[in-house]
């Protein structure tokens, strides 16, 4: 197909995919040539795809350093969160190409049950304005959005 001509969201993939920290993510694979083009990158043991139709550069790597900050704060959120995708892929419900929860829904979802137990497991960074690390290392203050 059309190599001269790239979408604006394999554009923008590409600009995420450069932009990936090694120290953060690792195995970071560009898959720009499917049906719905993404990233897929390791923080942690934990696989992420990434596509711009569900989410924007900014908000993808802020995810990949929300996921990275809270295993790097519970360990057991790594761990748990194996077993979760572990469970979701064997139960064909993983995949939000064929119609059910990405990973990523599965991670906040995980995130807010872990922030619900007595005493919560983890805090939630935004309520509690805890600086989440850039990408490349510095503090960066969550932005304060309505959601």
């Amino acid at each position: 197909g059309g190599r001269g001509f790239e979408s604006k969201d394999v554009q923008d993939l590409r600009e995420v995919a450069m932009g990936i920290n090694s120290k953060l993510a690792t195995k970071v694979v560009k898959i720009l040539s499917a049906r719905i083009p993404i990233i897929r990158f390791k923080v942690d043991g934990i696989t992420v795809d990434v596509s711009m139709q569900d989410l924007e550069q900014k908000n993808a790597l802020n995810l990949a350093r929300l996921l990275r900050t809270y295993s790097s704060m519970e360990p057991r959120f790594a761990e748990v969160m194996k077993l979760v995708k572990t469970w979701a892929k064997r139960r064909g419900v993983n995949s939000n190409f064929g119609g059910t929860l990405p990973s990523t829904a599965w991670a906040v979802m995980l995130i807010h049950m872990l922030q619900q137990t007595s005493p919560p497991v983890l805090p939630d960074l935004f309520k509690d304005r805890i600086s989440l690390p850039h990408l490349s290392g510095g503090p960066e203050e969550p932005s304060g959005g309505d959601g």
